[in-house]
């Protein structure tokens, strides 16, 4: 992928407070990965600059501040974490993650998706928690709009990589895949009327088949193993970039039932028989019929019509 710089501002901080995320800084980033020590080195110099938690309810850190990005949204990159979701919200309760700033992890230790599953996170890959608009900015529909969260931040991250060049497609409700295989997944979670997206993205490496098989889940894949040069860093900022855009596209220029009719193209399956299995166990086949007009998978069985609101599918 041609390397451009974004309007982002990375920032890699060095947490003091105990259980917030390892000690990192840009030798720890540059050791922990090759394709970091690439971003180190093309995001240089990195100057160091004071971290200051506004309200004061997180210990000062140590922060270095690349040059390559002046304004916009701030990605501060941190060390080992449980999740970096836990640590985007611990920001956002002390007031320093403003709408669209983000945390991105080098790796986790307890990394979540869907149904409280694990999500494996070494080094090298995406692990990415992004601070949306609260909903009530929204206007009239933000309610709507904020039952869609996972659907609309699969199909901004699906069309943001159509637009690198990469076809995606949506397994519903909120996984990423390139053919049959998922290098991705999206984690929304609602507090207070706040946002925040988890985005797990496989770049360099994906868990083998084998750790899969008894989870109900597609086999993984990562995007170099499909030929897609890419590097952590460098693409989230292009995604964030990007995804901002086409969601201003989408809440500003659609309603919510023409956002549902734009997203049905981008879902896998329509059309095909599946495995289903909802969120109390119960699996059975079935023919996806499309998208309800509040995000539900309609689905055809043994004759009858169904919305399905939680579960997983599978091809069949």
């Amino acid at each position: 992928m041609k390397r451009s710089y974004s309007g982002c501002i990375p920032l890699i901080c060095d947490f003091e407070e105990q259980g917030l995320a390892a000690p990192v800084d840009p030798k720890i980033l540059a050791a922990s990965h090759g394709l970091w020590a690439r971003e180190v080195h093309a995001y240089a110099p990195w100057k160091e600059v004071d971290y200051r938690d506004p309200a004061g309810r997180i210990a000062a850190g140590r922060a270095w501040r690349s040059s390559r990005g002046e304004r916009g949204p701030s990605v501060i990159i941190c060390g080992e974490c449980g999740s970096g979701m836990d640590v985007a919200w611990r920001l956002i309760e002390a007031g320093s993650l403003k709408p669209w700033d983000s945390v991105l992890a080098l790796s986790q230790k307890a990394g979540r998706g869907q149904y409280k599953r694990s999500w494996v996170s070494p080094p090298g890959n995406i692990y990415a928690a992004w601070r949306w608009p609260d909903a009530d900015s929204m206007g009239a529909d933000g309610m709507r709009w904020l039952a869609l969260t996972p659907l609309l931040a699969g199909y901004m991250l699906a069309k943001a990589m159509e637009r690198l060049g990469l076809a995606v497609r949506i397994k519903w409700p909120n996984d990423l895949l390139i053919g049959e295989r998922k290098f991705g997944g999206v984690l929304a979670e609602t507090r207070s009327n706040r946002r925040l997206i988890g985005i797990g993205l496989n770049v360099s490496s994906s868990p083998g088949d084998r750790l899969l098989r008894n989870d109900f889940a597609l086999p993984a894949t990562h995007l170099l193993a499909h030929g897609f040069e890419a590097t952590p860093l460098h693409l989230w900022l292009k995604l964030v970039e990007k995804g901002k855009s086409l969601f201003e596209e989408i809440i500003y220029g659609m309603t919510p039932e023409n956002f549902i009719s734009a997203l049905c193209p981008c879902i896998a399956w329509v059309g095909s028989r599946v495995m289903v299995k909802t969120a109390d166990g119960r699996v059975f086949v079935a023919t996806v019929s499309g998208l309800s007009q509040d995000g539900g998978l309609r689905l055809k069985s043994n004759g009858k019509e169904q919305t399905l609101y939680a579960g997983s599918i599978l091809p069949a």
